[in-house]
This record gives C-alpha cells, structure tokens and sequence, in this order.
C-alpha cells in the first residue's frame, strides 16, 4: 500500500500517530526546503492537506487500476487488493476541514508558515512566498475540481464484473459518494455566495440531466447544511433564499418526481439508475428539501407556490411518496413534512402582521393612520393565506387517510419501519390540522387519518404506538366522541404486558420493564389526562365499573394486572379527578369560576353549564367513594399477594389523600385508612426482600405504603389520633424494628423515614399532655437499637478481623439517628405551625427526647465520625437544634450542639480523606450563620463582659458563631484548599458577607498569625475561577457576586469599614477578572456557570468608575481569546458600557454571553466565523438595545 493510503489504514486501525498527522495536515501547513535545497536553496515548498488530498487521489486510482487489471484474467485476482471505502471516508471527513476555509483563511496559513520559517527569511523572497501562496491556491483549485468530477461524472465510477469476481470502486459506494458531495458544497460555500450560486446557478441547473442524480441531491443537500454552520460566509443564507426558487422547481422538484416514480418499479430511465438507488436519491431529495425549507424558514405554502408556478404538484408528489415501501423514504418524508408543517403552523401571520405588510406601517404606530380599504385589504389577504393552507392540509390528511389500509397490511407482515414512518406523518399533520378540526372544515376527511391512528395504538411495538399517543394529544376534543373511542385501547396499554411478569404471552414486547414503567408513567399518563379532561364522567364511570368487574368476578393468573392498570388510570388523572370531586357540595359561586376557568382553557368550546358541572362532580364523588368501599371489602386482594397491586393501590389512596380527607361520604375515609393500614402490614410481612417481581420495580410496596400513609396522615392528621389507629401504627412501627438484621424494611432507612414522619403527624394531633408519652415509645425502639448499636461496636473493636462488621454498624448508627432527626424536626414544625403554645411548652418533649440521645451523639462524635454518612446524621440532629433555638434566650444546648461540631472538626482537619467528607457539617455552620448571625455580628467578643444581661445570648452567640467559623477555616487551610470542599466553604462564606460581615472580616486565618481569612477566601475564589469543576466555578463567581453587591448596599459606620477592607483586597484583582471572564466566555468556560458569570460581570462593571470600566473591558476585548471580529467587538463593548450605566438588565448580558460562546466553538474553522452570517445576527439581534 502507498504512503498516504498506508497513514489512512494506521489511522483507521486507531494508530495515534496517524490520527495526529491527519489532524495537523489539515489544520496547518509544513515548511519543506529538503527537496530542492541542494541545488536552489531559494524554492522551498509547502506541503498540506490540499497536497495530501491530491497524493492520496493518485494512490486511490492506482490502486484500484491495479485492481482492475487483475480481473482481466480470472487467475491473476490482486492479493494487495483492499476495499478502499473507509479510507474515502476518513480522507473526506480529514479535507472536509481544510475545505471549510475560505480563501482567505488559507492564504494566511501559508504565510504564517512562511513566517515561521528561518530557512525562508534566509534564503526567500517576496516573489516566491507570493508564488507558493498562488500556488497552494491552484492546487486547491485542482484537488477540487478533480473531486467535483468524480462526484458528477459517470465516467469515473468503473463496476466491473467477471464469473467469479467483482469489483466496485469506493466512490460506487453511497457514503463515499455522500462524503465526497458534502466536501463539493463545504468549499463551495467557503469560498463564497457568489461562488455557490455560480456552482447551483451555472452548473447544476442547465447539467442536472447529464450528472448523476444521487450526486446532485446530496450537493445540493449538503449547501444547506453547510450556509447554516456558523462559519458560513455573510450573505451565505440570503443567497439560499435567491436561489430557491430555480432550484426547487428545476432540480429539487423534477428529481423528486423522477425517483419517487421509480423506486417502487425496478428500473428507470434516469441513467440506468436501479431500484435501491431510486430510493436512495428520493430519500436524500427530500432531506435536501428539508434542510432548504429549514435554512430560509420556509413552509409547505410557498413550496407548493414555487411548484405550481412551474406546472408541478408538489403535494401530488408527496402523496405518492406515502406509497413507497423503503423506509428510508419514508423516514426523509416524514422528517421533510414535519419542518414545513411545523413552519406553517409558527408563520400562521396574525390580523396585524398581515396589516403591517399589505400597508408597509409598522404594527406599533397609531392605528388611526391606517385607511379603512387598507384594512379590509389585509384582512382579505390574511383569510386567502389561511385557506390556502388548509387546503393543503387537507389534501394530505385525504393523502394520509389513504394508507390506512395499507397500513393494515404492513401491520401484519410485521413491517415496523414504514408502520412508523406513516405514524409519523399522521402525527406532524394532527399537530398542523388543529385549527381547521376543530373548525369542522374538513367535514370527515380526517376520519381515515384517525382509523390509521386507533390501529396504530394497537401496534405491538412502543416506536409505533407512542407516536399515535402524541397525534391524539392533539385530536382531542370534547365536540366529539374521540376520547371515548380510544380510550379501551389506552386502558389495556396500561395492563402490565403477560411476558413481563412471567406469564404466557402471543407476543414479544420490544422493552423491559424499565421502559414500560416509564412509558406508563410519562408518556400514557399524559395522553389519559387529556383524555379525561374530553370525557371527565365517561372516564371515571370505565375505570370504576372495571374496578367493580374485576373486584366481583372470578379471578385468574391475569386478574391482579388488569385491576391494577384500571387503578393506575384513576391515579393518573388525581389531580383534575379530586379536585372535580370535591365540588360535589361547593357553592355556586364556586361552580361558577370552574365554568369560568374551564372555558378559558379550551376557548373553542361554549361556556360549562354549572349544573353540569354540579352533576359531574356528584359523579366523581359517588364513583370514587364506591369504589374505595368495594375495594375494602374485596377478599380477593389478600388472596393475590401481588406486589403489583399492593403498589397501584396504595399510589391511589395517596393521591387521592385529599380528596379523602373532605369527601361528606360515609365510611369512605375509614375505608381508606383501613387498606392503607393493610397495604402496610401486607407489605412489611410479605414483601420486606427485594426477590423475584420486586427486583423489577422501581418502587416497593412498603415504600408506596409508608408514603400513601404519611400522605393520609398529613391531609388529616387528627382523623388518625385515636387509640385504634395509633394502635395499629405503634404495632408496624415495632415490626419495623423487630426484624433488625432483615436486609429489606428493617434496613430501608427512607422508607423509615416516611413512615416515622408520617406518626410523628399524628402524635402532634394528639392532646398537648399525651406528646411526651407518645413520642418516648415512637423514638424508644431508635434509642435501643442504638444502644445495642453502641455495645456492639464495642465487642468488635476489641475483637481482631472485624472491620467489616464494624463498618457495617457504624453505617446503621447513621442510619437511627437521621430518623431520630426527623421525629424531632417534624414535630417541632408540625407543632408550630398548628398551636400557640409557649416556646416551653413546644419545646419541653423535644428537649426530652434529645438529651435522651445526647450522650450517645457526643460518644459518636468523638470516637466513630469518620465517614461522610455519619457526618451527615450528626449534622441532622445538630441542625434540629438550630430550629429549636432560633426563637429561644437560651443557649446551653445550641452550645453543646456546636461544641460537638467544633469536636467533629478537630477530628477531621488533620486528615484530609477525611475533610471531603464535612459538606454536611458545613451546612450546619452556614445554618448557624444565617439563623444567628445578625446576633454575632452586633458586639465585639472583647467586649462581652461589659454588657448587661439582657445583652449576653447575644455575646454568647457571638462566640459560638466565632469558634465554629475559625474551626471550620481551620479545615480547609490545612487541607490546603483543596478543590473538593472549596465550594462548600464558599457557599458559607456567602452566607458570612450576607449576615455577618464584620464578624467574618476580623476572623485570622491560623491562630497567633495575621493571614487574614477573608482575604484568603477571595483569593481562592478568583484563582478556582479557572479551573475546569463546575461546581467550584460556579460557588466561586456565586461568593464574589455576593462580595461585589456588598459594596452597592446602603452605608453604616460598620458597613463603611467592612467595604473599606473589601476594596482594599478586591481592587488589585479587578482587571484580572474581568479579563478572565470576558475570555472566558469566548467558549472556555463550561456553558452550564455562564449565567453567574454573567451576575458577576454586571457587578463588577457598576462597582466600578466609568472611565476604569471602559479601559478594563477594552482591554478584556483585545485579547486573542475574542474572536469575532471588530463589528462584534464593537457591539460588545457598547453592550458592556451600559452595565455602568444601569441601562441593561443582567439577563441580557447572560443571554450575550452563552451567544458568545456559541459563536467560539468553531473548533474546526478558527477564524473563518469573523463575518459570516453568524456574526451579522448577533449584531442585528443587540444593536436593537442600544
């Protein structure tokens, strides 16, 4: 194999070394003086991918010359011989780069290795550099015109064929062809819209019958493709626009009429082509079509104009396209019909626009100004522009309703790809056809569109029936029966399918049961809701009564799924549902704004009677409440033991919570409680491991339990604080606890937590004088285990070889207190929010409960926090304490509390493993800081002994907040601020200016020395600003934001020193970041942090005195990182001005930031955006905020 062949086969077999010299050939240009030096050191040459490209053609049609030659005698076949496709491919896709180059870009490349040459200043001339340069340009010119005559030229494809082999050359090959046609158009529109519109204008056009059609669909595809990348030349899309209209009606047009007739026929007359390449050329004429209407924001209108125009039916074309059987047509179709419907239904001009046009007036000036003829003018032009595109419309849903009994037959032959492709149609022209449907213009021309698409559901593959879903989100309505129509077929969608669950089944299923699960959830969930919302009484009435069917029926294998799936369809309309049912006893004046309400949602509908709304609420209220009561009552639910089931049931009694809580029905609520109760304990016995169908689920039934109960409970609280029910809850509370070795409910500590939280409810509920009875034998099983918890451990420190074991426990210490944590705070929360009790009276049972667990949390802090878990349920149990004593004088436990987060500090700020683990001990610092700190930051902590009493809770903060923010700085100083928990210290060091910030100014960084806290943190900040960790990025531009609003707040005489120090520290790093982040957002920051970029930037700019603003930014846009050229930087920079002039919102500077970095990330054209058409929209879009 010859050289350049041999470099792309290493490339292709993953060779770096290979893949680099493609990568630098095609960016850069060598200096070469070896060849010609020994004789005329003045003629060096220059060597790139134009050279490469034209070395690596010769060795293509060397090789396959040879090839060739070989086939003439059957018994010489070419051992060398390679199938050259991928290399076409990779050597097209390498000068696809170079192409992308204008002329000028080129030129410069050549003289930048010109420049760079020492060989050249010693032994060159100006003459000669100009020569290479012309040079370089020729071979270009060559390269390409030799490829554009591969592409359009039948003479350079050779297929030649004997009895016993065959040959085909790669540029045969249809992706080689593609490739090398995207390369034709690249440098096409590099070079400029002249230049593409002389190849569209003076070749393509008059030499379309002479060249290969596959090859002109893909150019012409490929020029749209290109005109739209940002390094498209200025004018490049204009351009487009001038020449759609000659390419559409003679190339694109004829092209597609040819192919399309003959794709489904065998041979053509076009060049011999045969079948699959008719299709192929119909497939990418459409894509062409596509991407054209796409560039220039065509639509389906003016297509249709410009065809009709020129005697051509477009929308006949289209039609019988519908019938072809490749699906790669169908496919291009589809996608064609999507971008023009969708543009025709975004370019629908409203009354004003169609005025503005017809009387050349902007819509914004005094509508007095405009004569009566004008106006009757416009508004006859805007309803001819909408019957023409209804007509289309029409024509193609007659065109698509035409292929349902095609699609019967495709159907049964299991032809899933044009079966999409026809769904897909179906779908773009519901989403188009709504207006004139719910007109009732068409006058049942959609009812074949609507027959395709109910067989459509029923298709066994979820490509197919998830895209009728979506055309009936736009189908329905409440003016005829659709809903009720479709809706059997969506209620048997949501049946769990046989093969899943381990049962027989007549087919297979194209998903497991993760996709089924979140197709139910998402996708089917949404179309039931719409249609309950266009038959609210028939859709509670189905789902009831098959409730009542399967609950009285007898059961089989398959009875648990189909009641689940009908429960399922209730739950995925509870929100509308409950709320209808709740108007069953409302007021008429409530009734009345339902109507109101109702109306406004679906305009096109007369306004709601309310006594039809009073009727259909009594229904949702009647059928809801009767089927709660069968279900309590059904013995076959026990009998199913379904996981299923018990998850579906327990969702909808959740769901349905509120509803429940209110209903005037009797026994209804009882009901509820009694099989939320069962679902429970059924869950808790039966279902505790994750085993066989639970494996599968996403959820568990305990889980869907405990939450449908804490649902219950929080909706009505005071309905379960009773004897029987607190009965029943203490029993599966202690059941809980009595299985603690048990890998399923002992061990699932959220579950846990939903149903401690859920109790907690109930005892705030309670009579003041029970809570401290009731709340002990709540936390009595969490405080034994811990203790039995704490004697274990201690066994197995003193046992060898039980690290595991101690880990283990360790882990479920963590696990009881996050519980304990929450009693606690959902008491405290509930009680506040409920009674007016005094702080003591609140507080007294808590205050119990937690020096109760003290000990063991201070033991635990000392000698076993070193993992994060742990960390975080200590953190739990000392940010109760915060909540207890924000309100309270009393600081003793809010001491003991940040004493031992003062100890957990000290532990952790040696070691720096374990440092990473403090996030949520930080948290619990910060929650100090914005509780408390307006306290601290009141008196000087030297000052405390002079102050009176009333004043010492405040002094005593003070010195808590002091110590915990120095221990903490402690821990990241000597963890040298290490990037893992530099944002945590960050976002408290936000919270510190924000609350505190005198306090936080005079904090020393390490005792006995002057390094200064503050000022470390700042510097951290602006130096973690370039670093490549979002999350640090982002809480360092978030702390300097803060800082730098600091400085704009009202002055006091603490304030005025506070900015002082501020400026002091700030002031020699301002230049840099604006440097920073003006470059930065140039496409080298992460894009998700531009928006705080954006925030900072503003800040900067209005802290700082206008003539500094415009020196920094000048300076900021001068660098080489902004490389949009002098009109972008020019409009930057007046854009900027205004943020020192408060004239500019912050949002748009953020909105011409991520503009920015979009225009920089060009990785493969480096200057060859600068005054493109790119550049030219990003001025026209801001000049209009001067």
């Amino acid at each position: 194999m010859d050289q350049a062949l041999s470099i792309l086969d290493r490339a292709l077999k993953g060779d770096t070394g290979a893949l680099t010299f493609l990568e630098r050939t095609s960016a850069i240009y060598v200096y070469d003086c070896t060849t010609n030096s020994g004789s005329d050191p003045s003629r060096p040459k220059i060597f790139g991918a134009w050279d490469f490209l034209n070395q690596t053609l010769h060795e293509i049609e060397r090789h396959e010359a040879m090839a060739l030659a070989s086939l003439s005698n059957t018994s010489m076949v070419h051992k060398n011989f390679v199938v050259l496709d991928p290399h076409v491919q990779l050597l097209a896709t390498m000068a696809r780069r170079a192409a992308r180059r204008s002329s000028a870009s080129d030129r410069r490349l050549v003289e930048v290795c010109l420049s760079n040459a020492a060989h050249f200043h010693e032994h060159g001339s100006n003459e000669y550099g100009h020569y290479l340069i012309e040079n370089n340009q020729q071979m270009r010119n060559r390269v390409m015109g030799r490829i554009a005559t591969i592409t359009f030229d039948f003479g350079n494809h050779v297929h030649v064929t004997n009895s016993s082999h065959s040959f085909s050359s790669a540029f045969l090959n249809p992706i080689c062809m593609d490739n090398l046609c995207s390369l034709v158009a690249t440098n096409a529109i590099a070079t400029g819209p002249h230049e593409f519109s002389s190849l569209v204008l003076g070749w393509i056009v008059p030499s379309m019958n002479a060249m290969p059609p596959y090859s002109v669909a893909s150019v012409v595809y490929h020029l749209a493709v290109e005109a739209l990348a940002k390094s498209a030349p200025r004018g490049s899309q204009d351009m487009l626009k001038n020449i759609f209209d000659p390419l559409l009606c003679k190339v694109i047009a004829p092209l597609l009429q040819e192919s399309v007739r003959n794709s489904d026929n065998g041979d053509s007359e076009m060049m011999g082509c045969d079948r699959n390449n008719n299709q192929r050329v119909a497939a990418m004429t459409f894509k062409a079509l596509e991407k054209w209407c796409s560039a220039i924001s065509c639509g389906m209108k003016k297509v249709r104009d410009v065809c009709l125009n020129n005697n051509f039916d477009i929308i006949e074309v289209i039609s019988d396209s519908m019938y072809s059987d490749s699906e790669l047509v169908m496919d291009a179709l589809s996608e064609f019909l999507e971008t023009t419907l969708r543009k025709n239904i975004n370019h629908q001009p409203t009354f004003f626009q169609e005025l503005a046009t017809a009387t050349a007036i902007s819509v914004t000036k005094d509508m007095s100004s405009i004569a009566i003829p004008d106006l009757v003018r416009a508004e006859t032009e805007m309803e001819s522009e909408m019957k023409e595109r209804e007509s289309i419309v029409t024509e193609l849903i007659s065109a698509i309703g035409l292929q349902r009994f095609r699609f019967g037959a495709r159907l049964s032959s299991g032809d899933l790809g044009v079966c999409r492709c026809l769904v897909s149609i179906a779908r773009s022209l519901s989403e188009a056809s709504q207006l004139v449907l719910r007109s009732k213009k068409l006058n049942g021309i959609e009812k074949g569109m609507i027959e395709l698409l109910v067989k459509a559901i029923s298709h066994p593959s979820r490509h197919v029936y998830s895209l009728a879903l979506e055309a009936f989100a736009f189908l329905l309505n409440q003016d005829d029966d659709l809903a009720t129509q479709i809706l059997p077929i969506l209620q048997s969608k949501a049946i769990i399918p046989p093969s899943l669950v381990g049962l027989s089944s007549g087919y297979d299923l194209d998903m497991d049961f993760d996709e089924f699960e979140r197709f139910r959830e998402f996708h089917l969930n949404d179309i039931l809701c719409i249609c309950y919302i266009n038959c609210r009484s028939y859709y509670i009435d189905s789902c009831c009564m098959a409730v009542e069917e399967f609950c009285t029926m007898a059961p089989n294998s398959h009875t648990p799924f189909q009641l689940e799936a009908a429960f399922f369809c209730l739950s995925a309309v509870s929100f509308d549902a409950s709320k209808r049912a709740l108007l069953a006893n409302a007021a008429p004046r409530s009734l009345e704004a339902v109507a109101k309400a109702s109306s406004s949602q679906l305009p096109e509908t007369k306004k709601l009677d309310i006594n039809v709304i009073a009727m259909d609420a009594a229904n949702h209220d009647e059928k809801l409440a009767r089927c709660i009561l069968l279900l309590s009552k059904c013995n076959m639910i026990p009998s199913f033991s379904n996981p299923f089931l018990l998850c579906q049931i327990c969702k909808l009694l959740g769901r349905y919570a509120n509803w429940l809580s209110k209903t005037n029905k009797s026994g209804v609520f009882d009901a509820a409680a009694g099989l939320v109760m069962f679902c429970f304990k059924e869950s808790a016995t039966k279902f505790g491991k994750k085993a066989g169908l639970l494996e599968e689920m996403s959820t568990s039934p305990f889980a869907e339990a405990t939450s449908a109960l804490r649902s219950m409970i929080t909706r009505s609280p005071q309905r379960f604080a009773n004897d029987e029910y607190l009965t029943i809850l203490e029993s599966g509370w202690l059941y809980v606890y009595s299985t603690p070795g048990d890998k399923g409910v002992a061990d699932n500590i959220e579950d846990r937590i939903t149903l401690c939280a859920g109790i907690t409810k109930v005892i705030s509920a309670l009579p003041h004088d029970k809570w401290s009875h009731s709340l002990s034998n709540l936390v009595g099983p969490t405080i034994d285990r811990i203790d039995r918890l704490l004697t274990s451990i201690k066994d197995d420190i003193e046992r060898p070889g039980s690290q595991e074991s101690l880990d283990t426990r360790v882990i479920d210490i963590s696990e009881e207190f996050r519980v304990f944590a929450c009693i606690v705070r959902t008491f405290h929360e509930a009680v506040k929010s409920q009674y007016n009790f005094d702080l003591d009276r609140r507080h007294l049972p808590l205050l119990g409960l937690l020096h109760k667990v003290w000990p063991s949390v201070t033991h635990v802090a000392r000698t076993l926090c070193r993992n994060e878990m742990m960390i975080s349920s200590i953190s739990e149990i000392l940010l109760t304490v915060i909540s207890l004593h924000c309100d309270g004088r009393d600081s003793a436990l809010l001491n003991e509390a940040c004493g031992i987060a003062e100890s957990v500090l000290d532990s952790v700020s040696s070691e720096q493993n374990l440092a990473q683990n403090i996030t949520p001990l930080i948290e619990f610092v910060k929650e100090m800081v914005e509780s408390f700190g307006h306290r601290a930051e009141i008196h000087d902590a030297k000052a405390c002994s002079h102050l009176s009493s009333s004043k010492s809770y405040d002094c005593s903060i003070q010195i808590i907040t002091e110590k915990l923010l120095k221990k903490s700085f402690y821990v990241l100083q000597n963890n040298q601020f290490n990037g893992d928990v530099l944002p945590d210290f960050f976002s408290l060091s936000q919270s510190c200016i924000r609350h505190c910030p005198s306090l936080f100014m005079s904090l020393d960084a390490v005792p006995n020395q002057r390094n200064n806290i503050y000022s470390m943190t700042v510097k951290a900040a602006i130096s973690s600003i370039t670093t490549r960790q979002i999350d640090l990025i982002r809480a360092s531009l978030l702390y300097l934001n803060e800082i730098f609003i600091s400085l704009t707040l009202p002055n006091d005489s603490h304030e005025m020193s506070s900015k002082r120090k501020t400026l002091e520290i700030i002031n020699p790093f301002r230049s840099e970041l604006i440097q920073v982040l003006v470059n930065g957002s140039c496409g080298i920051f992460p894009r998700e942090i531009l928006d705080p970029v954006g925030m900072l930037l503003v800040s900067i700019l209005k802290t700082t005195l206008p003539n500094e603003s415009e020196q920094l930014c000048v300076k900021a846009l001068s660098s080489d990182a902004f490389r949009l050229g002098d009109d972008a930087k020019n409009e930057v920079w007046v854009i900027l001005r205004k943020c020192w002039q408060a004239s500019i919102t912050p949002n748009a500077i953020m909105d011409m930031l991520h503009d920015i970095w979009i225009l920089h990330q060009n990785d493969e054209n480096g200057d060859t955006v600068v005054g493109g058409d790119a550049i030219l929209r990003f001025i026209k879009k801001y000049e209009s905020l001067k």
